[in-house]
């Protein structure tokens, strides 16, 4: 099942696929799944890929905690890409559908 996600992904990298962006960041549309042999309308699909404003936020902070244990050995880069995505969160609605 992980190769759906990972065909995206490199349709993606080579400019095949589309994507809609999420507060997680880019994110495949159902249309650019390869979802052959699976019965998933749309509003199952779109609900299976909502994000919940809070849930995602405890979800940072539990990375937070995590990476605080490690001190100084995370890359500086992961922390800034952690704090992007906390700010995208944060200003999204109080749920994400990928169709709103």
């Amino acid at each position: 099942q992980n190769m759906r996600a990972l065909s995206w992904i490199i349709d993606r990298v080579h400019g095949r696929a589309d994507a809609v962006e999420s507060p997680f960041g880019y994110m495949p549309r159902k249309s650019d799944l390869m979802l052959d042999g699976m019965d998933l309308d749309t509003p199952t699909f779109d609900t299976l890929m909502k994000i919940d404003r809070l849930s995602a936020l405890n979800e940072i902070n539990d990375q937070s905690s995590l990476f605080k244990r490690f001190g100084s050995r995370v890359p500086e880069a992961l922390l800034g890409q952690q704090n992007n995505v906390r700010e995208r969160v944060e200003k999204a609605d109080s749920v994400w559908y990928p169709g709103a």
